[in-house]
Parts: C-alpha cells; sequence; structure tokens
C-alpha cells in the first residue's frame, strides 16, 4: 500500500496516486530517449553484445537520472511550489507529449505502408491483446470479494509520524483502522474475517509488515477509463504499422566540372 499521509500521494486517480503515474510515464520518457539515441547511432547493427551492454547501462541511466527532466520542468514548478494539483502537471506532461507524437507523425501521414509480418509487429499486437485481455478479465472480477495478504506500510500505532523525502515532509509511519478512507485507498479493514482476526482493531505495539486487507468495489467510471487508454494504446499500434516514412529526396546531381563544360 501506498503510505496514506504521504503527501505527494494525496491527489488520486481510480485510488492510484497520478504522482506514481507521473513517475512511470518519466521513466517511459527517459528510456525513449535513451534508446532512441542508441538506435542513431547503429550499434544495433554492428555488434548486438555492446548494444546490450549499452542498453543495460542506459537502463538505470533513464529510469534515475533523465526521469527527472520532468518532475523539475513541470512537476515540482506546478505542483510543489505552485501549490496545485498533480492532476494539472500530469495533464500538462500529456499534452507536451502528445504535441511530440503529433509532430514526428505528421510528416508520415501522406505515405501509408502495409509493412510485412515482422517480429516488432507481433509483439505490438499481442502487448494489445494481453492489454485487452487484462481489461476484460478485470471488468468481471469482483474486488469487493477479495481479501489478501498486505505488504507494504507497517501497520501499527496510528499517531506515530516520520520524515520522508529527506526531510521534506512528515509523514504517518504506519496504517490503521482510522486512517483509512476507502474512496481513497481502495481497502478497508471491514470485512468478515478480517475484523475477527485483529486486522482491522487496535493497533499492535510492535508494527508489523503482514497484515489482511479487504477489497472494496470499482470506482464508477472505471470501465470507461481503462477502455479509453486501451483504444488509444491500439490507435498508436495501429499506425506504427499503418505509416511508412517519407521518401528519401533524391539527390542532386553532380555539377559538372568546367572542363568538362568546354568539351562540351
Amino acid at each position: 500500500t501506498w503510505h496514506q499521509s504521504e503527501p505527494l500521494y494525496a491527489d488520486r486517480d481510480q485510488g492510484v496516486p497520478i504522482s506514481s503515474s507521473f513517475w512511470i510515464m518519466s521513466s517511459m520518457f527517459g528510456l525513449s530517449l535513451s534508446f532512441r539515441a542508441l538506435r542513431a547511432t547503429g550499434v544495433f547493427e554492428r555488434s548486438l553484445p555492446l548494444a546490450l551492454l549499452l542498453c543495460a547501462l542506459a537502463g538505470p541511466f533513464s529510469t534515475v537520472v533523465l526521469m527527472q527532466i520532468p518532475f523539475m520542468v513541470i512537476f515540482h514548478p506546478i505542483v510543489t511550489f505552485g501549490g496545485m494539483s498533480a492532476g494539472v502537471a500530469f495533464a500538462v506532461f500529456r499534452v507536451c507529449c502528445c504535441v511530440v507524437l503529433c509532430a514526428a507523425l505528421a510528416p508520415r501521414l501522406g505515405y501509408t505502408s502495409l509493412r510485412g509480418i515482422e517480429a516488432s509487429t507481433v509483439a505490438q499486437f499481442a502487448l494489445f491483446a494481453a492489454a485487452f485481455a487484462v481489461f476484460v478479465f478485470s471488468g468481471r472480477f469482483r474486488t469487493e470479494a477479495v481479501v489478501r495478504e498486505s505488504f507494504g506500510q507497517p501497520f501499527g500505532e496510528c499517531d506515530v509520524t516520520e520524515s520522508c523525502f529527506w526531510g521534506g515532509f512528515r509523514r504517518g509511519a504506519h496504517v490503521c483502522a482510522t486512517n483509512v478512507v476507502a474512496a481513497r485507498d481502495r481497502f478497508t479493514f471491514e470485512c468478515a474475517g478480517v475484523r475477527e482476526r485483529g486486522g482491522g482493531g487496535l493497533p499492535d505495539e510492535t508494527p508489523h509488515m503482514w497484515y489482511s486487507v479487504c477489497g472494496v468495489a470499482k470506482q464508477d467510471g472505471w470501465a470507461f477509463e481503462v477502455g479509453a487508454h486501451l483504444a488509444a494504446l491500439a490507435v498508436l499500434v495501429s499506425l506504427t504499422q499503418l505509416l511508412g516514412s517519407p521518401p528519401a529526396r533524391p539527390s542532386s546531381p553532380p555539377l559538372l566540372s568546367s572542363a568538362a563544360k568546354k568539351t562540351r
């Protein structure tokens, strides 16, 4: 579970902290920059072992260093210093990504190309099929009937606080029955079998990491929101397969030398 009183996790969408979604998108941004730069060098064609080594190094660099760029440029100015919702920063980040995507696709719109079946094609459509299967399964799954053994924020005394983010914030150290909000956290301690075992009873003197939690029903609009993201994924996968590259400009013929001109 995420820390209930974590300031950066206060703004949520379908129970998920928006800052967490921003973090994942920032990591993808960093990976995209790194791998596009590596691909431009031609290292994948020259030496596969070297390419794999560079990818292994680029991964941590992208998700630790480069992913800080969207946070420094967008998130912190809007949320940390501007006091606005994390949803605003996430929307700005999405708009920026859409602008870059449209700028990259615009030159290719007039050139359709039904490419043959390649490994990348199969992988992309397999990814979409897997996402669609998860969507269908999740839609039929009754989350309110779930009781799980949770590993996350320690369960213990409610009034204990701790420092986080190198002293920048203070948050509640433990999760307990009184600081859980079902609409925000998407779980409770109030289902049959958990309350009786003490999972949601009086806090223990010694915090423990494993405890039982009860699922709650999915929020209204869940299917529409997840379905819209799935549709966007389908569009992106289709565009990568249908849009070709503009033909290379023919090189201009070399100028005739003055000697050749005189000969003619």
